[in-house]
């Protein structure tokens, strides 16, 4: 049985001030026996230094957002190669903003997904409505094509990675 996952996503809030005193926050709070496992997401200039100032805790540093592509010519993405080098492991992909403010599509995050899971990575996928679908009625079948266009297609990966 899997644990559950307590994330903390801190969008694009904490410099890297902020980013040590909040780990140093949680570090004093840590107790020895978590039945889950503890994520932070802090932004892509803090990855590092959240990485180093957690490597003796039971903290993993996962990152926000990744890039679809190895390489390129793709100004202010992050790739893979990248997050891998600097100690993370797990890449949140889906976010609602990203979506709506940066209109990613169902086609963009299936590509993020699938590239994350053929490097090795583990992946936190997001899904899910807005507030007038749920109105409607429709957060149902919003929620299922998300998962049916976005996760679907990769389906046999995760069969060669579990």
């Amino acid at each position: 049985m899997r644990k559950n996952i307590v994330a903390g996503n801190w969008k694009m809030n904490c410099d890297l001030s902020l980013t040590q005193n909040l780990i140093g926050d949680l570090k004093k709070g840590l107790k020895a026996d978590y039945n889950c496992e503890l994520m932070i997401a802090p932004s892509f200039p803090c990855l590092y230094p959240a990485f180093n100032s957690t490597l003796d805790t039971p903290i993993e540093v996962v990152a926000q957002n990744v890039c679809e592509q190895d390489k390129g010519a793709y100004t202010g993405e992050v790739s893979i190669d990248m997050l891998q080098s600097v100690g993370v492991k797990t890449v949140i992909i889906g976010h609602s903003e990203r979506r709506d403010i940066y209109s990613e599509t169902d086609e963009l995050l299936a590509a993020k997904t699938i590239a994350a899971v053929e490097n090795g990575m583990r992946v936190i996928f997001c899904c899910g409505e807005h507030l007038e679908q749920r109105k409607a009625g429709n957060h149902v079948s919003t929620v299922t094509a998300q998962i049916e266009k976005d996760l679907f297609q990769f389906v046999p990966l995760l069969c060669l990675h579990d």
